[in-house]
């Protein structure tokens, strides 16, 4: 919150930077890391602790907490903020994780913005397609 997020935003141009090769620098690409931590109140890094060993394996913890941050935006829609989950290539490297104080197995899967969306804002309709569309259902044979 509050300069955090101004830090947030120098960090993520600077990694970019650092990790991008020259030619791949797009400068609209290097503004918006800039001003999107910006753009709402709060942004939370969210992320993955690999402390499970071996009895977990790793990509459960990653759905846990995917299922977790879900939970947090159903619930901010419930309360009447807006949230937007984002994952921009740059969390990947291990710079990030290093100004996170992540540890080297541990993994940032994304920035969550929360905030009150403005008051002239008018919510989006999305589309919504027939479930019969998407869902493939498997009767087994007897």
């Amino acid at each position: 919150t509050g300069g955090a997020r101004a830090e947030l935003a120098q960090n993520l141009q600077r990694i970019f930077g650092e990790v991008t090769p020259a030619d791949q620098v797009r400068p609209d690409k290097l503004a918006k890391l800039g001003q999107t931590p910006l753009l709402a109140p709060v942004v939370l890094a969210c992320c993955v602790e690999k402390r499970g060993g071996e009895k977990i394996p790793f990509v459960e913890e990653i759905e846990a907490v995917a299922c977790a941050l879900q939970n947090l935006m159903l619930s901010a829609t419930a309360a009447g903020l807006g949230s937007y989950w984002s994952t921009p290539p740059v969390l990947g490297p291990a710079a990030f994780g290093q100004w996170l104080g992540l540890g080297a197995d541990d993994l940032c899967v994304g920035l969550l913005y929360l905030g009150w969306p403005k008051e002239d804002r008018v919510r989006p309709g999305v589309p919504r397609r027939p479930v019969e569309e998407k869902v493939v259902w498997h009767a087994a044979s007897s």
